[in-house]
């Protein structure tokens, strides 16, 4: 839901984050709940991608190595998930934009999680976080010119 809001630029007002939300109730106890104040640095660009994140308050900028401000992400979203499919690493920087609360989701969770569904459910999520990857990548061109 949130990768396809940020992909289409598109925001839910009522803030109805049904299987998100579900999926953190009922995981709570192997989520990583991890805290960032005012422009902590949560990850760089090329950082190996353990994990995806979840705002539960606050919010967070992805930042492009030229410095650009790419997204303003709060409470509610996530982030970092397309860096999961690939082993290039994080394609930019998170930073604390105010003091904010995520719940890390690692990598090895998230793959059992996915897992218990079908292959034809599996499919798609790969599919999608692959066409994620690659639209941030076109909507962030100028960072990846050389």
């Amino acid at each position: 839901t949130y990768s396809l809001s940020r992909i289409f630029e598109t925001r839910n007002k009522q803030n109805n984050y049904k299987f998100e939300d579900q999926f953190l109730n009922k995981n709570l106890k192997i989520l990583n709940q991890v805290a960032f104040g005012v422009d902590d640095t949560i990850f760089n660009q090329g950082d190996f991608a353990d994990s995806m994140f979840y705002i539960e308050t606050g919010s967070v900028k992805l930042i492009a190595t030229t410095g650009e401000e790419l997204a303003t992400l709060k409470s509610g979203e996530c982030f970092g998930e397309a860096a999961l499919i690939n082993d290039n690493g994080r394609m930019c920087a998170a930073i604390a934009n105010e003091r904010t609360a995520l719940f890390a989701i690692n990598r090895d969770v998230l793959s059992k999680e996915i897992s218990k569904d079908s292959f034809v459910s599996q499919l798609v999520v790969v599919s999608l976080l692959k066409r994620l990857d690659l639209m941030n990548k076109l909507r962030w061109a100028s960072d990846f010119t050389t």
